[in-house]
């Protein structure tokens, strides 16, 4: 599944930061998967729409497929909020590197400009 994919980004993201390695390539490299994660959640939140206009649709009553069609806007609503979730995590998570970033910057600079 995508969100587990995004979940152990997420993981690796957290080791990497552990081990100290708080760089541009790291910020760049989160920013890419906060993009693949908005796709997704963009994907799923149009995915839950469809499915649950279908599901109300006079069609989806006459062939009794108003069941099914609910089920899956119900998974496909599960799927938005985990991926929302794992965003909000990603971007808390990016904030604390910019903040890491930021201080390592400050401590480089002459005293001099301070």
């Amino acid at each position: 599944m995508i969100v587990d994919g995004f979940r152990s980004s997420l993981r690796a993201y957290c080791v990497t930061i552990e081990d100290g390695v708080v760089d541009t390539l790291l910020l760049a490299s989160m920013d890419r998967k906060l993009c693949d994660v908005a796709n997704h959640l963009a994907f799923c939140h149009r995915n839950y729409v469809e499915k649950r206009v279908e599901a109300n649709s006079l069609l989806a009553l006459m062939t009794l497929r108003r069941k099914r069609l609910a089920h899956e806007a119900v998974q496909a609503d599960r799927m938005v909020e985990e991926t929302l979730e794992i965003q909000d995590q990603l971007i808390a998570l990016r904030t604390s590197v910019l903040v890491r970033l930021f201080d390592r910057i400050y401590e480089q600079m002459p005293s001099c400009l301070l």
